[in-house]
């Protein structure tokens, strides 16, 4: 079961968009992180992961945007799906030899192009 977010994506918006704006206002980013955290009631890491997230979102930092890694996750999915289906395939072929002499068994090419 996934834990709900306690804090809303406006509320992190909002959150970063300060830090941002008061940056300047302290000696360091983690000066900053920390003193808007208190302000907003998360921990201070939970505040820096928001900022680093949002500077790999626009580019600022090397690493995979959200989207990206949503689209990697879909992607790994999908073939964890195909290689199953794959693997039951596999696995019937010597079973449909068996029922279906004459059929194109394992090792053997198919009677038409599969075009790919």
């Amino acid at each position: 079961m996934k834990k709900s977010p306690k804090f809303s994506p406006e509320v992190r918006k909002r959150a970063v968009c300060m830090m941002l704006e008061r940056r300047h206002e302290h000696p360091s980013q983690r000066a900053a992180v920390e003193s808007i955290a208190g302000k907003i009631g998360c921990m201070p890491q939970t505040q820096h992961t928001w900022v680093h997230q949002h500077e790999f979102d626009a580019g600022q930092r090397e690493s995979v945007s959200t989207a990206e890694a949503q689209d990697i996750k879909e992607l790994k999915r999908e073939n964890r799906e195909l290689r199953k289906v794959n693997e039951i395939q596999n696995s019937l072929l010597p079973c449909a030899a068996v029922l279906f002499p004459g059929s194109p068994g394992v090792g053997q090419p198919l009677p038409f192009n599969v075009q790919t």
